[in-house]
């Protein structure tokens, strides 16, 4: 890889407060971050890594510091920075620590290749070595099983996100036993194809090609687009599955082959790198996928729910269907971007990319082309992999969201008290004294917490002014509703005003306020005519007299009806 050129260094130099781009602040910045006997005030790899390195922690990330991912080797192979971290991965790690909001642990970020091999549970290619990889500690996130897979689950979701897993569970969904990484994860990210210079000409053809195409194009589309242009290289060719070789079941496109060796695929890592690097599907592109034992379980399944999940757990993808003949697809039931399974009698053989107008992409051993990626005529298949654009999933949600009417706080309010009010006319009803509603209980529970510690009677269901206080908290209006409360907290607040007392205009869910005679408060609330309150005959909401005759005077030297805006 080139040095940066003078320019980038002097930009980098002035973004990190360092100083003019010269020999004496070069050394400087070397004393910082380097071992004094590798201090020399010279610009050469080392120091181009490191300032590379320094750079993208600072200006990608908030919480984290350039010395966390040092390679461990402790000087023993290397200064400590071989490489540097990329941006996606900081970027990413950065959203993991503002999500779960608390500090990270970075067991492990940059190594060097003797360190590397020298680990248990370490391959020859790993991320590591090229800054796309980093293991880390969260308390909390991820020290147990049960923790690991809920944090895998959203993490998983990321930008250009590769692969993660701990002890237990790995982000394929898939158990895995790896003892070593303790409570810590790993978590690795993809090369953006966009920045791929490496691979070729290639790559920066198709990463144009996508920013010019239509927004309309699907992602299927796409992926037979970019197909195609894998297939017009001459230098991707058919790589013979091994298991025990690991290169032959990586993706080459994540891990940066080389022309050589290990630069193609087989039928089924193609198909599902097309879906991912060409198509922006998010799907595997590593490992078995659909391999042939799968595919002949496929086949057999008793129904396509049950061959449906098990290309869901292979290849990563939930926004599929299936479709499935025994005697053969029609051609004219696929669509473009489909992956196709091709059988031998009952046998899977072959997996390839449906191109439209009875074509395919694929990669096999063809004898008429060498064994090497290309467009040719169809086969037939007797299960097609569709992927489902989510948008019409979205579209649906968002149809039926215009439908549902979106209540008003004031109809908040009034089904929340409905719901947590026994609705008996009775006004001694034959309840038990404190039985309250299952349904106040937990909203009790929810509103003031279980701990709350209230004197009797009023902990057995509580009191008038709490009644509405928990349907005020409960219906998202003020989470901060006092239960002792008075006319001065809703005449202060913003979203309550006082409305003329009279039963002819009162509305379901207004709050009425009652000073009695005696001097004593009172809470409750208006619904379809009645009352709902918490104090008659017992400490538990329930339906009791007429609006009408709660709203007169009798008895009373005060009413003030309050209505939710």
């Amino acid at each position: 890889m080139a040095l940066l050129t003078k320019e980038q260094r002097q930009a980098r130099f002035k973004y990190l407060g360092l100083g003019e781009y010269n020999k004496e602040n070069i050394k400087k910045f070397q004393k910082k971050y380097l071992r004094s006997r590798d201090v020399d005030g010279v610009y050469g790899t080392n120091t181009d890594n490191l300032l590379r390195h320094v750079y993208n922690v600072k200006k990608y990330t908030k919480n984290f510091s350039p010395e966390e991912f040092k390679c461990e080797c402790g000087g023993r192979y290397c200064t400590g920075y071989p490489t540097y971290m990329k941006k996606v991965e900081l970027e990413n790690l950065q959203s993991i620590r503002a999500h779960f909001g608390k500090p990270m642990t970075i067991t492990c970020g940059m190594r060097c290749r003797p360190y590397n091999n020298s680990l248990r549970g370490s391959i020859s290619n790993s991320k590591h070595l090229t800054g796309y990889a980093t293991d880390f500690y969260m308390k909390g996130v991820t020290d147990t099983l049960a923790n690991r897979k809920s944090s895998i689950r959203w993490i998983k979701k990321l930008p250009n996100h590769n692969y993660t897993y701990g002890n237990g569970i790995n982000s394929y969904g898939f158990r895995l036993s790896a003892p070593y990484m303790g409570n810590a994860l790993h978590t690795d990210t993809n090369k953006p194809i966009t920045t791929a210079a490496s691979i070729g000409d290639l790559f920066a053809s198709t990463a144009a090609a996508a920013a010019t195409t239509s927004k309309s194009k699907s992602k299927p589309q796409k992926a037979v687009d970019y197909a195609k242009k894998l297939a017009n290289d001459d230098s991707w060719h058919y790589v013979v599955w091994n298991g025990n070789d690991k290169k032959t079941q990586l993706c080459p496109i994540c891990h940066d082959y080389p022309k050589g060796k290990y630069h193609g695929f087989n039928c089924i890592r193609f198909v599902f790198s097309c879906w991912r690097h060409g198509g922006g599907i998010d799907c595997k592109c590593d490992g078995g996928l659909i391999h042939n034992s799968l595919g002949n379980k496929m086949l057999k399944a008793k129904t396509d729910k049950e061959a449906l999940k098990m290309a869901q757990a292979a290849i990563g993808c939930k926004n599929i269907k299936i479709i499935r003949n025994k005697n053969g697809i029609p051609q004219s039931k696929l669509k473009p971007g489909d992956a196709c399974l091709n059988f031998s009698g009952s046998t899977y053989k072959h997996l390839f990319l449906y191109a439209g107008n009875g074509k395919m992409v694929d990669c096999g051993r063809w004898s008429d082309t060498k064994k090497q990626i290309a467009v040719r005529k169809a086969v037939s298949c007797k299960i097609a992999i569709r992927y489902v654009e989510p948008a019409a999933q979205a579209t649906t949600t968002t149809a039926t969201k215009k439908k549902t009417k979106k209540l008003t706080n004031r109809e908040k309010l009034a089904k929340c008290a409905w719901d947590y009010a026994y609705h008996s006319s009775t006004k001694k009803a034959n309840y038990p004294k404190g039985a309250a509603k299952p349904a106040y209980k937990l909203a009790l529970d929810k509103a003031f917490g279980k701990k709350r510690r209230w004197s009797t009677p009023a902990k057995k269901g509580a009191s008038c002014d709490v009644f509405v206080a928990t349907c005020i908290r409960m219906a998202g209006i003020d989470k901060h509703a006092p239960r002792g409360m008075g006319r001065s907290y809703l005449d202060k607040s913003k979203k309550f005003k006082r409305v003329k007392v009279n039963y002819k205009t009162i509305k379901d869910g207004d709050i009425i306020s009652i000073i009695w005679k005696n001097g004593n408060p009172h809470w409750c609330m208006a619904y379809k005519g009645y009352i709902l309150e918490a104090s008659y005959g017992g400490w538990y909401p329930k339906r009791t007299n007429t609006l009408k005759s709660r709203l007169s005077k009798s008895g009373k030297s005060s009413v003030v009806v309050y209505r939710a805006v």
